[in-house]
């Protein structure tokens, strides 16, 4: 990426994105590989005001190396130094930048239970500092293109070739290939609130999602779901757009109610595993069986993670003809991979899309409002060119929401 690129990408970053205010402190978490960035986004933030920034690097072969080297045991501690950055993010709550850039297949030889074992130990023990910073704070995640990565997406090109071609499906992506990209983004947003409002206006009591490929799922929608935009009001009362690219409109689903059985439409790339080929049962809103051709095992650790881990958090309408989808490449990365169509994502629930519960604890929206806990929050993708899903409001009226792929709304 040239030098007057890569800083038109750190204001879009900081000023839309993370939406960085004067006196405010700030955490970039970046590669190694990509200094540069870091450098500029720092600029910007300061250039912004900003009290103090600091960057978290990052490195995916280090990261590997630990976990290949240490046992379960000692990735399972929480050491001094992470104990004291929750606290410091619990008591001054940065915005945090999130810099996307990693290898996919870097953890692929990694044992699962290197990964998931340790996860599920430190889990509790940063929980308290989780519950105490969320939703008070702006943060956002966007990419990098990286040569792995690169490589992973067009295996057939030379690397430099490769690069360039993420490079540009990034930049497309985030709208900064054309035009303007504040106004580019400001009238998209728009666009997406406008979706969302329609959705609450409508107020379904459920959805139905039909496809050829074998997909027929009905779930209920909680009774105070609010179907919202990745551009967000944070509780300090600023707003951020945190993912960024995005083209999805979500709300929360009715805990217990999700049946019937739903077909992937593309691959899910988790903890270094490539998930191909899967469907998925849920009954009384569990999700009970998986069949994957590729993956099982690795599904199956995903929801028996905990509790909540086997339950939906999140249900996102995204309409087939997106930006990403016209890309024509799965990107191995859930960031735009979740924005290509349809999703559903397994796991912790969004407090936000349940009217009054982001101003809740998490203990008291698990209680008073059947908010759906857990350690993770996986996305995968079902939109298919021809779903059809149709909405039934409190009346027994049912309207079609999404004709062959897109939006009938």
């Amino acid at each position: 990426m040239n030098e007057k690129l890569r800083k038109e990408y750190a204001r879009v970053i900081v000023k839309i994105g993370a939406n960085v205010q004067k006196g405010q402190d700030v955490i970039v978490r970046v590669s190694t590989a990509n200094a540069e960035i870091a450098a500029d986004i720092v600029e910007e933030c300061y250039k912004c005001h900003a009290r103090k920034v600091t960057v978290d690097w990052m490195n995916d072969s280090i990261r590997k190396m630990s976990l290949m080297s240490e046992s379960i045991e000692t990735l399972s501690e929480l050491d001094g130094l992470t104990k004291a950055k929750y606290q410091y993010m619990a008591e001054k709550l940065p915005v945090m930048i999130y810099i996307e850039d990693s290898d996919p297949d870097i953890l692929a030889d990694v044992p699962v239970k290197k990964m998931t074992e340790p996860r599920k130990a430190i889990y509790p023990k940063i929980k308290k500092y989780r519950d105490a910073i969320e939703g008070k704070y702006q943060w956002v995640i966007v990419a990098m293109p990286s040569l792995p990565w690169a490589k992973k997406m067009y295996p057939g090109l030379k690397p430099e070739e490769a690069m360039k071609k993420l490079e540009r499906a990034i930049i497309k992506t985030m709208r900064m290939d054309k035009g303007d990209p504040y106004k580019n983004w400001k009238d998209h947003i728009r666009t997406l609130e406008k979706k969302a409002a329609v959705m609450n206006r409508y107020h379904f009591k459920s959805l139905h999602y039909t496809s050829s490929n074998g997909t027929d799922f009905t779930f209920g929608l909680h009774p105070k779901h609010i179907w919202c935009t990745a551009y967000e009001k944070e509780l300090n009362g600023i707003y951020s757009c945190v993912n960024m690219p995005t083209e999805e409109v979500f709300t929360f689903p009715d805990k217990y109610t999700a049946e019937g059985v739903v077909v992937a439409s593309k691959p899910l790339s988790y903890n270094g595993t490539l998930i191909e080929d899967f469907e998925v049962y849920f009954k009384n809103g569990k999700a009970v069986k998986v069949f994957a051709k590729k993956g099982q095992k690795q599904f199956e650790e995903m929801i028996g993670m905990d509790a909540g881990s086997c339950y939906l958090g999140e249900v996102a309408l995204v309409p087939y003809d997106s930006p990403i989808n016209k890309i024509g490449t799965l990107f191995y990365n859930t960031l735009f991979d979740e924005n290509a169509s349809c999703h559903i994502a397994l796991g912790a629930g969004i407090k936000e899309a349940i009217k009054g519960a982001k101003e809740m604890s998490i203990k008291d929206a698990v209680k008073k409002e059947n908010y759906n806990e857990s350690m993770i929050h996986t996305d995968f993708m079902i939109g298919s060119k021809d779903m059809k899903i149709v909405g039934t409001d409190a009346s027994g009226k049912e309207v079609t929401v999404f004709e062959k792929g897109r939006w009938a709304i």
